[in-house]
């Protein structure tokens, strides 16, 4: 499960960025039903016009990156295994896919109430 893979410290981290661009609430009715990385990375790009090189910054990975998990639409949950099967997809680290992945939950989490944080 994601648990096993996502550091939660650096998640909230980058949720505040987020958030101290406004980014978090501009996209957060776009994404109420999101499945996808993917998809949270197009409702950014059309609720903020960012660009795939901007996006990229944002959630520190480069734009080709960007573009592969737009192109490639990452699934919400992933195990181990398929950490490495998709970094390896991907032509990307562990390290950088954990780093997407932990951009992807922080949405997850402080938008849309999916994981607890009082968990965590």
């Amino acid at each position: 499960m994601i648990d096993k893979i996502v550091d939660w410290k650096h998640a909230r981290h980058s949720f505040e960025d987020m958030m101290s661009l406004n980014i978090g609430a501009d996209v957060s009715k776009s994404c109420a039903q999101v499945d996808s990385f993917g998809e949270v990375l197009d409702s950014i790009r059309q609720q903020r016009r960012l660009r795939q090189d901007q996006i990229a910054v944002l959630i520190s990975c480069s734009p080709a990156e960007v573009s592969r998990l737009i192109h490639n639409k990452l699934p919400k949950y992933l195990t181990l295994t398929e950490v490495h099967q998709m970094a390896s997809l991907l032509n990307c680290s562990r390290e950088e896919l954990v780093r997407l992945i932990n951009a992807f939950v922080c949405y997850l989490l402080f938008n849309h109430g999916v994981i607890d944080t009082d968990a965590v």
